[in-house]
């Protein structure tokens, strides 16, 4: 069983699209200094906040299993092995500073429970 953490947000009409990029690159299992650029298109030096994140947690262990979004909604479930938790504690202050509205962490795991 592995844990899943679920990112809901809302984001400007104007970002769904670099959002929706930030999504595909964390499903295709890239991130590191790709995702920090993408941030930075988010807000200014918005890239730095990872900094601290990626000296925690392997650039491979963020991960999206599954992603989508509808209108300006999205919806991102990260695989988190075994450390979810962990990941929710290290992601809820870098989305707080993010241009994002509504964020909600959230625990649970591929059992579906």
């Amino acid at each position: 069983m592995s844990d899943i953490v679920k990112l809901q947000f809302s984001v400007k009409t104007s970002q769904v699209s670099l959002w929706s990029s930030i999504c595909t690159l964390l499903a295709e299992g890239g991130s590191g200094a790709k995702l920090q650029d993408l941030f930075d298109d988010l807000q200014a030096d918005a890239g730095d906040l990872l900094d601290e994140f990626f000296d925690e947690f392997d650039s491979e262990q963020l991960y999206a299993e599954n992603w989508h979004h509808e209108a300006n909604r999205f919806e991102i479930e990260l695989l988190a092995g075994g450390f979810g938790e962990d990941l929710i504690e290290a992601l809820e202050p870098i989305f707080l500073q993010l241009p994002v509205e509504g964020f909600v962490a959230s625990l649970g795991s591929d059992s579906g429970s």
